[in-house]
Formats: structure tokens, sequence, C-alpha cells
């Protein structure tokens, strides 16, 4: 697992465009700024401490600028309200703590499984499974062990991920980018082909996993309530 992945673009970079050209402007003020001040110790010109004047004037008027960049808004949508994702080979799911004797079965995550397990004429689809969760003793790896059980009985591969810190955000986003871009591919699966689902678990693992999937890898939320028949919703960055 590459400890330095770069966090995405989307979340890091400001407007395209406005780096380069400060740059630019910062390199050439500050040898205005220099070759100004060397004129002036030597030959204590008027006009080049107009000059110097009128670059520090600029030099200042540039950082205020570059600190009122900001990073490019993205939001996160339904790629159409209501609609289901297709199903697919490959699945994440994430899967928070729970009592050690509750049924594994009524997690959000095992919404997503069903979903994803068979298609619509029986044949069965789901292949892999991946189960990220928190170790510890306030972690959910004993609700994901049983998870992983339940699913080997059905005849498909659970494999289990664990984050040391529920609270790191970076910790999920690496598992995930490792699980795309290495455990799938070793798997027989493309990129394409296993979707996440951010559902479970804590708020800094869901955030983790949405910025590791980001725009270029599917992804869904199961939602549901107490009279709403929960069901796995296809989300996407637009």
């Amino acid at each position: 697992m590459a400890a330095t992945t770069k966090l995405p673009d989307f979340v890091t970079a400001p407007p395209k465009g406005w780096i380069g050209a400060a740059v630019v402007v910062g390199i050439s003020l500050l040898t205005n700024i220099t070759s100004a001040l060397a004129q002036i110790l030597l030959e204590n010109s008027a006009v080049w401490l107009m000059l110097l004047a009128v670059s520090i004037v600029l030099a200042v008027v540039g950082l205020f600028l570059l600190s009122r960049l900001r990073p490019q808004r993205v939001e996160l949508k339904m790629t159409t309200p209501g609609m289901q994702p297709i199903k697919y080979p490959g699945l994440v799911v994430l899967v928070g703590p729970g009592r050690v004797d509750a049924d594994p079965t009524k997690q959000a995550a095992w919404t997503a499984i069903e979903y994803h397990r068979n298609l619509e004429n029986g044949t069965p689809n789901l292949r892999v499974c991946w189960i990220i969760t928190s170790g510890g003793t306030d972690g959910g790896l004993p609700i994901a062990n049983r998870l992983k059980e339940e699913l080997e009985t059905k005849g498909i591969v659970a494999l289990v991920r664990v984050v040391n810190d529920a609270f790191n955000i970076r910790e999920t986003f690496d598992v995930v980018q490792n699980i795309y871009q290495n455990e799938a591919p070793s798997r027989g699966l493309t990129s394409r082909l296993v979707i996440s689902d951010f559902t479970g678990a804590t708020k800094p693992m869901t955030a983790g996993m949405v910025l590791a999937c980001g725009a270029e890898y599917p992804m869904q939320y199961v939602f549901g309530g107490r009279n709403i028949a929960s069901e796995p919703v296809a989300m996407r960055f637009a």
C-alpha cells in the first residue's frame, strides 16, 4: 500500500491556471525588487526607488489575491434521483462497530451485498467483497468477520481490511485506493467493475472512501428509513 498516495486534485487544487501565473508574477516581482535595491544602493536613483515602490505594492496585491484562492467546489450527487446502480461483481463496503450478538445481516453493508449478489434472473453476480472496518476493542472487526463467514457460505470471496484509526481519513483513503489499483486487478476485476458503498462506519471513514473514489470509481449509498425499504442509490461527483 502506497503511504504517499496523492490526495485527489479536486480536494487540494485551486482553480487551474492561477498557480502558474502566480509563480511567474512572483518571480518577476522578486527580480525587480532585487534589481531595484541594488541600483538604489549603487546610484541612489529616484527612478529605481519608484520602481521598488511599485514592485512592493504589486507584490502585496499578488499575495492578497493568492490568499483569496479557494479549492474548486465539487458536489456529491445522485447519478439520477432514485436511480439504482447496475450490479457489480466487485463491492467494497464499510462496517462500523456493533453489538457482538447483533445480526450482521441488519447492517447497511448487507443490504448492499444482497443487492449485488444476484442478477435479476437469479444468476450469481457478486464475486468479491472487500469489507473495511476498524480495529481495536471498539472496532467493527467482530461484525466484519461474521459478514465474511456469511458471504463465504454463499460462495463469495470476502476480504476483510482493517484500519487502525476509524477517525483517520487518510487510512481509509489508502485502503480503498489500494483495492482499486492493486487488489481488484489481482482478482481479475478492473476498477470499473468494483463499486464502493460508503454508508457504514464512521464519518471520517466515509470521507476517506468518497475521496478515494472521487470522480473515477463508482459509488453508492444505501437509503432507507423506518417506513422506507432500504436500497442502494448510485452517487457521483458533479
